[in-house]
């Protein structure tokens, strides 16, 4: 927790015994941060590498495979 206070991703309360943690964002921007460090991380900032990886290693329903299709040419306008 205390890691995750002092990155910023909590905020602790002291004014009690004990210590109470709060959420210091909002769970989307928290996501995003926490996303966006792992694809820096573990894909050299590439989200087609984490795309792929993804795809490669799980087995992905047809419908899943629509919905990303339809996202990818909604991006790609």
């Amino acid at each position: 927790m205390q890691i995750m206070v002092d990155k910023k991703l909590l905020t602790r309360d002291e004014s009690q015994m004990k210590h109470i943690y709060i959420p210091a964002a909002e769970e989307q921007v928290t996501k995003n941060y926490l996303l966006e460090r792992f694809v820096d991380t573990m894909y050299n900032g590439s989200a087609s590498s984490l795309l792929m990886q993804l795809l490669g290693n799980k087995k992905t329903s047809k419908k899943e495979l629509e919905a990303i299709k339809e996202l990818v040419k909604k991006l790609g306008k």
